[in-house]
């Protein structure tokens, strides 16, 4: 009753954030992001419902179980255990605090739960719920950045396709590491922005702070597509402004130089997303969550040997079409695939709309001018890539591809809203 009661009043305080977060914002804005935030906590408890009642168990439940367990420490001795919390947390330390050993980002996942656990009375609908309301506001956050770039009548499917795509919403309700990065996703993206736009500088670098830490304790690879997007974006936005011919070659080069200057750091961060590494950490990836033959398993790679770049480079493709548009609805095999199934072939059927309205190279070149569809469109097809390679399973497919999604959509909707005779659409606003 306490964790129900909490729950609520959680909630009540997430749709007061609403008001303030959307100041300024028109009426069906407020109307669908209030929707949206409805949405996320009826998903969140469906997918409680998933994993209490359908699975019978998972990550999901394990997380709680042992984050309740370290929490009954730091009740009895916060002093000596809270260190060793937040030890676990950051990745140094603390493991003997789990009944598995478990460390990186597992183990973080471990130290948030207990976190959560402690002051949240142990209640897994409040810790969800509370989860659940921080990936909306990462959205909503990834939302106001798409607002200011994009033409007014783009903001509807930019909207639709950042808060509402249901996969997205269902995956973002719970104690798992997709639903807790999303908020920090969007910090990183909404921080970055104002940074790179000069906007409110220090509260902007203080989110993109939080963000990048955030996303490197409990989904480091989201760093990469986020490092190469964000340059990008900063390229085609400097491209753009600049009305000397020369000075296009120095841009290039800087965001070459800007990019490959983030891939080092991470990967000297963090060794396992070292994309210098790639052939090695994806065939790593793909032993790591691969099971036994059969059912709804699949792979990509062959991981019996060396797997060479050039046949990573033939299968990408493979691979991309992989994580954003199957399982196909013909491939379901259980309630939870068909409802995949159907999110998929409504994605496809956007797709095929948006290439026969535009046409292939029409939309590329749309891409190419609008700087935050070239960062969806670059961060989509990178994490798609690791993506299709890693996951081999689809079942556990459309968990993995969830950060994605929201830019994916956002992708489809806004160029699927042109109309063909508009030759040259203002896709982005006027400066």
């Amino acid at each position: 009753m306490i964790g129900l009661l909490v729950s609520a009043m959680l909630a009540i305080f997430a749709f007061a954030l609403v008001t303030p977060a959307t100041r300024g914002y028109r009426p069906w804005e407020k109307s669908l992001i209030s929707y949206a935030l409805l949405a996320h906590f009826a998903g969140t408890l469906a997918l409680l419902a998933v994993y209490l009642y359908y699975y019978g168990g998972g990550d999901l439940v394990t997380y709680h179980h042992v984050g309740g367990m370290i929490s009954a420490h730091l009740s009895a001795d916060f002093g000596n255990v809270a260190p060793r919390v937040f030890s676990l947390l950051i990745g140094t330390g603390g493991t003997e605090l789990t009944t598995t050993g478990a460390a990186g980002s597992t183990g973080s996942m471990h130290a948030l739960a207990s976190i959560l656990s402690y002051l949240l009375g142990d209640s897994i609908l409040a810790s969800s719920t509370l989860i659940g309301s921080g990936a909306f506001f990462g959205k909503l956050g990834i939302y106001s950045v798409l607002r200011r770039e994009l033409s007014p009548e783009f903001h509807k499917p930019a909207l639709i396709g950042a808060l509402l795509v249901p996969s997205a919403v269902f995956w973002s309700g719970s104690l798992l590491k997709e639903s807790v990065v999303m908020s920090f996703l969007g910090a990183l993206i909404w921080g970055g922005y104002m940074v790179g736009t000069g906007r409110r500088r220090a509260v902007g670098a203080f989110a993109l702070a939080i963000g990048v830490v955030g996303c490197a304790l409990f989904k480091g690879y989201l760093l990469v597509p986020a490092a190469v997007a964000g340059m990008v974006w900063l390229y085609v936005r400097r491209s753009n402004r600049s009305t000397h011919v020369a000075a296009k070659p120095i841009y290039v080069l800087a965001a070459a130089g800007a990019t490959l200057g983030l891939l080092l750091l991470i990967g000297n961060f963090n060794p396992r997303y070292d994309v210098f590494r790639a052939e090695k950490q994806l065939v790593h990836e793909a032993e790591t969550m691969g099971g036994s033959a059969g059912g709804s398993n699949y792979t990509l790679l062959d991981t019996s040997g060396e797997t060479s770049t050039t046949t990573l480079l033939l299968t990408a493709p493979w691979a991309v079409f992989t994580a954003l548009l199957r399982p196909a609805i013909i491939e379901a095999r259980n309630p939870l695939s068909l409802v995949n199934g159907l999110e998929t072939l409504v994605l496809t059927i956007m797709l095929i709309r948006v290439i026969r309205r535009r046409g292939f190279w029409a939309s590329v070149s749309a891409i190419r001018k609008s700087p935050i569809l070239a960062f969806c469109a670059v961060f989509t097809l990178l994490l798609a890539i690791g993506v299709g390679f890693a996951t081999t399973n689809m079942g556990t497919l459309s968990r993995y591809r969830m950060p994605l999604v929201p830019f994916f959509a956002v992708l489809l909707g806004v160029l699927g809203t042109i109309p063909r005779r508009q030759r040259a659409p203002a896709m982005v606003k006027e400066r």
